[in-house]
C-alpha cells in the first residue's frame, strides 16, 4: 500500500520524539509495537524487527507481562516470515517462560496453548521435524482441554496431530486423531469445518 511509507515516517517521528521523553515508555511500547508492524507488512524485517526490540523494552519497563508477550509473538511472527524458524521457536519459548508454574487464568492456558501450537505449526510446516511437532501440539491440547472452551482451537491441534502422524506414515493413529477432531467438530454448527475433518479423514482412508 502506497500509505506504508508515510505511516512509517510519522511513526519514526513520534518514536524519536517519545524516546527523548524518559517517562513515557507506554508510548515508546505502543508506536515502536506500529512502526513494527508497518516494516513487517512491507517485509523490511530487520527493521521491524529492531522496532518491535524497543517496544518491548518499553513492556518490559512497565512490567506489562501480556503486552510483552503480544510483541514476542511479533517478534517470532517476523523470524518466521524472514525464514528464521529456529528463532521463531526460540522467541515462542521466551514467552512461554513468562508464564509462572502456579495457577493460571483461564486466559493463561488458551495463550500458553497457541504459543505450544505456533511452535508444533513450525516444527511440522517449516522443519519437517513431525517428532516434535507432535510433542508441541500434545503440549497445546493439554492446556486447551484444560479451557472451558477453545473448542475450535482444540479441533485443529487434534487435526495437527492427525497431520504429524500422517507425515510419519503412521496412519492408524492419524486416523484416530481424525476421529476425535471430527468429534468435537460435530458438536458445533460449522458444518464447513466438519467437511473440512471429513476431507483429512478420506485422505488416509
Amino acid at each position: 500500500s502506497g500509505q506504508y511509507p508515510s505511516a512509517i515516517v510519522a511513526f519514526r517521528q513520534s518514536l524519536t520524539h517519545y524516546a527523548n521523553v524518559s517517562n513515557r515508555p507506554a508510548d515508546v511500547a505502543l508506536v515502536g509495537t506500529n512502526l513494527g508492524d508497518a516494516y513487517r507488512d512491507t517485509q523490511q524485517f530487520p527493521q521491524a524487527l529492531e522496532s518491535y526490540q524497543m517496544a518491548l523494552a518499553g513492556y518490559q519497563k512497565l512490567g506489562d507481562r501480556a503486552q510483552t508477550i503480544h510483541v514476542l509473538k511479533k517478534i517470532a511472527t517476523t523470524h518466521r516470515q524472514n525464514k528464521q524458524p529456529e528463532k521463531a521457536i526460540q522467541t515462542y519459548r521466551v514467552a512461554l517462560n513468562l508464564y509462572p508454574n502456579a495457577e493460571y487464568s483461564q486466559a493463561d492456558l488458551a495463550n500458553i496453548g497457541e504459543l505450544h501450537n505456533r511452535i508444533g505449526v513450525i516444527y511440522d510446516g517449516d522443519l519437517q521435524q513431525y517428532p516434535e511437532s507432535i510433542a508441541a501440539f500434545q503440549q497445546a491440547l493439554t492446556y486447551y482441554q484444560k479451557t472451558n472452551q477453545q473448542l475450535a482451537d482444540q479441533i485443529q491441534v487434534w487435526l495437527n496431530l492427525g497431520l504429524g502422524h500422517y507425515n510419519l506414515q503412521q496412519y492408524p493413529k492419524a486416523l484416530e486423531y481424525y476421529q476425535q477432531a471430527l468429534s468435537l467438530a460435530r458438536q458445533t454448527a460449522d458444518k464447513v469445518k466438519q467437511a473440512y475433518v471429513l476431507s483429512k479423514l478420506s485422505a488416509v482412508y
